[in-house]
């Protein structure tokens, strides 16, 4: 009778271990087109270290040699950061012709490390030293070549920012704020400086995406925009921490609070608390 009762304990065991790893891997299952790409651009004998959903709904995936792969929910490429491997021969496939060729002419002794779909075209990331970004149309015409050690410098040609953008700025920075700059980006997005270091991003309807107080404290009117209960969440469990960044996501609000041990809070639209992200334990 105890022989029987193991061997069914025994069986048990081995279905409910089963059962768990069916569950973990169905939870962490790729789209088949995702996975076509994987095989086709890295090899069918290439190992996949982790499949992760970001808050966004992306697959965010590891590669056994470290390449990083992003993909939309329907799986659709969004970013391949190969970190210090080579990139794959065939990966140039998925960028316009043009893209390769000029590449190929005006960088030969530098490597892809990273390529982003995005909206405008194609963003693509040669390695350092002296690390240069090229932003490409949908079809492959350069848009911009700009060599990182270059970066941070102000275009001080103002544009002519939307007038919700306008009506934001006086409401929540006063009347006689003074911009620094603002710059539209590859998006069409607005992204202005102000002159305390105080940076805002619009998009081109001139609906605000973004803020980014950097050292000072955002206006007491921003928290207006933000759900009550993400607020009162805040208030109880960070009180002396400052909201140094907020930013609009699909899946609801990412806030940044202040140094030391800088948090990372993340919320649902309707407010609700999605994640903790405390960097002190990183």
């Amino acid at each position: 009778m105890n022989m029987l009762r193991n061997i069914f304990f025994c069986l048990m065991t081995g279905v409910m271990a089963l059962l768990v790893s069916c569950s973990n891997s169905s939870s962490e299952k790729l789209p088949s087109s995702a996975e076509k790409f994987i095989a086709k651009h890295f090899g069918d004998s290439v190992e996949i270290a982790s499949v992760e959903r970001n808050a966004d709904l992306d697959y965010e995936v590891v590669l056994s040699n470290d390449i990083e792969l992003r993909f939309e929910r329907h799986g659709v490429w969004e970013e391949i950061n190969v970190k210090r491997n080579i990139f794959p021969s065939s990966v140039f496939n998925v960028l316009p012709q043009n893209v390769s060729e000029y590449i190929t002419k005006n960088y030969p002794e530098k490597r892809i490390r990273k390529i982003e779909n995005k909206r405008y075209g194609y963003f693509v990331r040669l390695n350092k030293p002296n690390a240069i970004e090229l932003k490409f149309s949908k079809a492959g015409v350069l848009l911009e070549d700009e060599e990182l050690e270059d970066v941070g410098k102000v275009n001080k040609d103002n544009g002519q920012l939307p007038s919700a953008a306008n009506l934001f700025i006086k409401k929540h920075f006063g009347d006689s704020v003074e911009i620094y700059s603002i710059l539209q980006n590859m998006d069409l997005d607005y992204e202005v400086m102000l002159a305390d270091g105080t940076e805002l991003c619009f998009d081109r309807h001139g609906e605000w995406e973004e803020l980014d107080a950097k050292t000072d404290n955002l206006p007491k009117s921003i928290k207006a925009l933000l759900p009550k209960n993400t607020i009162a969440y805040i208030s109880k469990n960070y009180p002396e921490k400052k909201i140094r960044k907020i930013e609009i996501k699909r899946y609801g609000y990412r806030i940044r609070l202040n140094k030391p041990s800088a948090i990372e809070l993340k919320f649902a639209k309707n407010g609700s608390l999605v994640e903790v992200i405390d960097e002190s334990k990183n």
